[in-house]
């Protein structure tokens, strides 16, 4: 039991640096970066193209094109069609958190990721999101799901010692109502 206490301090310890590591105030520098091009491709999947009231959804945030990741915070905000009912983290080789936040009377889900040296994203699902469609929504109605990347970082090589950020190919979903 010790021994499991122990090592919850631990992972979550790491994990606060990592953040502060993530997001804190030091510049980032693209000083020796040698491949400007890179851009990491964020899209939200879902089996449904159309959905009915009252029904569940489950959306998938997925990630690619993201070689030497070191940390990144995405936003998924959804029109007010849908409720929030779930996050769950998919299995990845980096450290994940997801959750349901509000700010200035938006609400979103904020998924972190971040990796103690760096990590090769190549085609990964980082988390899935459940939402319910409110009853009262008519039918045709479209409903939007977008995507903000305020911080998204990259190593020079695989240490991750250096980091410096990134913009984001974003790819929202749009689902119709039937």
């Amino acid at each position: 039991m010790l021994m499991k206490k122990i090592f919850c301090v631990a992972i979550a310890l790491l994990m606060l640096f990592s953040f502060v590591s993530c997001s804190g105030g030091s510049e980032t520098t693209t000083e020796g970066n040698t491949d400007d091009a890179v851009s990491p491709v964020i899209s939200l999947v879902s089996d449904k193209t159309t959905v009915a009231p009252g029904e569940e959804i489950k959306v998938t945030l997925h990630v690619a094109e993201a070689p030497l990741t070191a940390c990144f915070d995405i936003l998924i905000f959804a029109d007010e069609t849908l409720e929030f009912s779930d996050v769950a983290t998919c299995p990845s080789e980096l450290i994940l958190a997801a959750n349901r936040e509000e700010k200035a009377g938006e609400e979103y889900v904020i998924v972190r990721g971040m990796v103690a040296a760096t990590y090769d994203v190549t085609d990964d699902d980082m988390c899935t999101v459940t939402y319910k469609v409110k009853d009262d929504v008519p039918s045709g109605s479209k409903i939007s799901l977008t995507l903000q990347v305020p911080t998204y970082q990259l190593g020079l090589d695989e240490s991750g010692n250096d980091i410096y950020n990134v913009e984001c190919t974003l790819q929202g979903l749009v689902l119709e109502v039937q």
